[in-house]
C-alpha cells in the first residue's frame, strides 16, 4: 500500500485573521501619510531646499559683486548694485534692501554687499503703496511741485524720505500711521528724486523733474558772524538751458529788487567780496539764460559791522576835590569790548569788558586832578576794532570840607576854597557838614543857615535828629555856646 502524503496549508480562519491584520496596518499607514507625517515632511524638505537654493543663488551673485566693487570705479551700492543683481540672476528683483529671487525674499546688506536673513515668500511681505502725481512746473520756472500719496494699512508708515543723488533732502516722521498720507513737495532743481517710504518694509519710487531753469548757489550761503568783510562764491547749477549773464547786488532787505537795479556782473565760480556795510545784508543775483528766461536768486544774510558802537549816554559826576566819575552807556550790532577814558585828550584809564555783550554800561573814576573844570572824552570799541567817541565838560567838587581833630571831643570843619571854619563845643553828637558852590550864611539869632548857590551835599545832625533842605536849614538852638566863623 502506498502511503498518502499529508498536504500542509493554511486554515480558513488563519487566512481571515491575516487579511484583517494587513488591512489594519494599511489603514494606519494611510492615516499617517494623509495626516502630514510623510507628505508634510517631504513637503517641508522640498521648501527648505528651494530656500537654500535661492540663498546660494544670491550669495554667488553678491560674491561677484564684491569683486566688482574692488575693481570697478563705476561701482556704487545703490543703482549699480541693483542692476548688477538683476542682470546676473534670473527671476529676480530688488526692492530697497530686499532681494527676491524665485519668489523668496532675503535682506540685502549693501555695504559689503552680502545676503542677510530670510524674510519669507514675496506674497507674504507687505510693502507701502506709493503713487506720485504729475510734476507741475512753476510759472517762473524756478521750481516744480509733485504730490506723494502713500499707505500701508497692516503695520503703518513711520517715515518718508526724499533723496537726491543719495542725500536725504527732506524727511517726514510718523507714528506708524495706517491711514493714507498725502505730502506735497516743491523741487528747486532738475533731476531724479527718490521717494522712500518706511513701514515694516520699505518701498520707493523715482520722480523725474525737468524744466526748472538754472539756479544759483552761494558758498557760504550767509554768515551770522559779524565781520568787516564777507566773501561768497557764486556757483551756477546748470540745466539744458545754459546761463548767459549773471548780475548781482547787495541789499539789507529780503524784498526782491527790481530787475533794472542790477548793474554789477560776474561769472560762474566768481568770489564776490563786500565790505564797508553795517547790519545784515543779502546778495542778490539776476540770471538770464540763452533762451531768454531770467530769474532772481538770493543768499541768506551776511552780518557786517563797519561802524563804531552807538554811545547812548556819557555822564560825569563830581567825585571829590581831585576826582571825577565818568559813566558811559553804549551799544553795538556785535559786541562792545573796550572803553578808553581821556581827560584833556590824555588817556587816563582803559577798561576791557570781561563778558562782552552788545550793550554795556561802564564807569571809571579819574583822580589826581587839580580842582577845576575839564574836557572829558570816552572812546568805545567793538570786537571788529571800530570805535566811537564823545566828550563832555566836567568839574571836580568846588567846595570840600576837611576834618581836623584839635582837642579830644572837638571836631573842626574847614572849607578849602573860602578858608571858612566851623567849630563847636558841647554835645558830641552835634555836627554839620556843608558842601556848596557859593556862600553860606548863618543867623545866630534864628539859628537858620542859608546858601545862595548850588547845594552839593549837606548833612546836619542835632539832638532832635537830621533835617535836609536844598536852600535853607533849620537847627534847634544850641544849649551850650558854640561858634561858627566864615572868613
Amino acid at each position: 500500500m502506498k502511503k498518502q502524503e499529508k498536504i500542509k496549508g493554511i486554515t480558513l480562519i488563519a487566512l481571515v485573521v491575516t487579511i484583517v491584520v494587513l488591512l489594519i496596518l494599511a489603514g494606519i499607514t494611510i492615516q499617517v501619510i494623509l495626516q502630514g507625517g510623510i507628505i508634510e515632511t517631504a513637503g517641508n524638505a522640498s521648501e527648505q531646499y528651494k530656500i537654500a537654493a535661492a540663498r546660494e543663488k544670491i550669495s554667488i551673485t553678491l560674491s561677484s559683486a564684491q569683486m566688482d566693487k574692488a575693481t570697478n570705479i563705476k561701482y556704487n551700492q545703490e543703482d549699480y548694485l541693483d542692476e548688477f543683481i538683476v542682470n546676473n540672476m534670473s527671476n529676480t528683483e530688488v526692492i530697497e534692501d530686499i532681494v527676491i529671487t524665485d519668489g523668496y525674499a532675503f535682506e540685502l546688506d549693501r555695504s559689503v554687499p552680502k545676503i542677510g536673513e530670510y524674510l519669507g515668500k514675496k506674497e507674504d511681505l507687505v510693502f507701502p503703496e506709493i503713487t506720485i502725481s504729475q510734476v507741475i512746473l512753476a510759472v517762473d520756472s524756478k521750481s516744480a511741485t509733485f504730490t506723494i500719496t502713500t499707505k500701508e494699512k497692516e503695520n503703518g508708515i513711520n517715515k518718508i524720505e526724499i533723496l537726491q543723488e543719495g542725500h536725504v533732502i527732506e524727511s517726514y516722521e510718523f507714528a506708524n500711521e495706517k491711514q493714507e498720507i498725502v505730502k506735497e513737495y516743491t523741487a528747486k532743481q532738475n533731476g531724479k528724486y527718490v521717494i522712500k517710504v518706511y513701514a515694516k518694509y520699505a518701498a520707493s519710487k523715482i520722480v523725474e523733474v525737468a524744466g526748472i531753469m538754472p539756479s544759483i548757489s552761494f558758498e557760504p550761503n550767509g554768515n551770522e558772524e559779524y565781520k568787516k568783510e564777507h566773501s561768497t562764491k557764486i556757483k551756477v547749477i546748470e540745466t539744458a538751458d545754459k546761463v548767459e549773464t549773471i548780475k548781482y547786488q547787495w541789499t539789507n532787505s529780503t524784498k526782491e529788487p527790481e530787475k533794472e537795479t542790477f548793474q554789477d556782473t560776474c561769472q560762474n565760480g566768481d568770489i564776490i567780496t563786500k565790505n564797508g556795510l553795517t547790519g545784515t545784508y543779502y546778495l542778490w543775483t539776476f540770471i538770464t539764460t540763452k533762451t531768454g528766461k531770467n530769474a532772481i536768486w538770493r543768499s541768506e544774510g551776511f552780518n557786517f559791522d563797519n561802524e563804531g558802537p552807538e554811545i547812548i549816554s556819557f555822564t560825569a559826576q563830581k567825585y571829590s576835590g581831585d576826582g571825577i566819575t565818568l559813566t558811559v552807556n553804549a551799544q553795538d550790532v556785535s559786541k562792545v569790548v573796550k572803553c578808553e577814558y581821556y581827560v584833556e585828550d590824555v588817556l587816563k584809564d582803559t577798561i576791557v569788558v570781561e563778558n562782552p555783550t552788545n550793550v554795556v554800561i561802564q564807569n571809571a573814576t579819574i583822580s589826581g586832578l587839580a580842582m577845576g573844570t575839564y574836557t572829558c572824552k570816552v572812546k568805545v570799541y567793538d570786537e571788529q576794532g571800530n570805535s566811537s567817541e564823545t566828550s563832555i565838560s566836567a568839574a571836580t567838587k568846588l567846595h570840600t570840607w576837611k576834618i581836623y581833630t584839635v582837642n579830644p571831643g572837638e571836631t573842626y570843619y574847614k572849607q578849602v576854597t573860602k578858608n571858612s571854619t566851623f567849630s563847636k563845643s558841647g554835645y558830641s553828637n552835634q555836627a554839620a557838614r556843608i558842601e556848596t558852590s557859593s556862600s553860606i550864611n548863618f543867623d545866630r539869632q534864628s539859628g537858620i543857615y542859608t546858601c545862595s548857590g548850588e547845594l552839593i551835599k549837606s548833612i546836619f545832625e542835632t539832638q532832635q535828629g537830621m533835617k535836609e533842605n536844598p536852600t535853607r536849614y533849620l537847627l534847634s538852638r544850641w544849649n551850650k555856646m558854640g561858634s561858627i566863623c566864615f572868613l
